[in-house]
């Protein structure tokens, strides 16, 4: 006789198997990876949604700041178009970032432990990620410069755009130290 039953909160078939003696049930979960990967996509697509819901409000909000520096509302300022270049550079330079994550194989050392080689293959990973940061960090920087000089917008517009690409990157790194297991 199959009955469905809730398992552990997920819908499962459960079979009696009386020839197997220390199993009185066989438990076969349908759909449990389905659920999950289904639940993985509905997370990640929502915090995607959340992070284009900031990039896009923050981008807006810098373009009204742009609007009332300059005192002259709905005219063509460079300060409010800049948001919006910085924006598609950084995206440029974002996609230019993860072409230039490349990891190598290691290969296993004589007398190397399984927990050593994971160690240098993990190790290895972040670096490359490091590297796609830091290089994409110093890529829209550089277009920001293009950006700046192209608007006819003063250096100090840059300036502040560059500290604040700075803060952003020490955030990460006191973020990773303070969190991390491997300091």
């Amino acid at each position: 006789l199959t009955t469905m039953v809730n398992y552990q909160g997920f819908f499962a078939l459960v079979h009696p198997v009386p020839s197997i003696p220390f199993i009185s049930n066989w438990v076969v979960v349908i759909g449990t990876i389905a659920d999950n990967v289904g639940d993985n996509v509905g997370d990640v697509a929502g915090m995607g949604a959340d992070l284009f819901g900031s990039f896009a409000g923050s981008t807006i909000a810098a373009g009204a700041l742009g609007t009332d520096a300059t005192r002259r509302a709905y005219t063509h300022s460079p300060l409010v178009a800049l948001p919006f270049w910085i924006a598609a550079s950084g995206i440029v330079a974002s996609m230019i970032g993860v072409l230039l994550v490349r990891t190598r194989e290691h290969i296993r050392q004589p007398g190397q432990s399984s927990k050593e080689y994971k160690m240098a293959q993990q190790g290895s990973l972040l670096w490359s990620i490091r590297f796609g940061v830091y290089a994409a960090s110093v890529i829209v920087a550089g277009l920001a410069v293009a950006c700046v000089v192209t608007l006819g917008i003063t250096m100090r517009v840059w300036g502040c755009m560059a500290i604040g690409l700075v803060a952003g990157i020490a955030i990460g790194v006191l973020t990773e130290f303070s969190t991390s297991f491997a300091y």
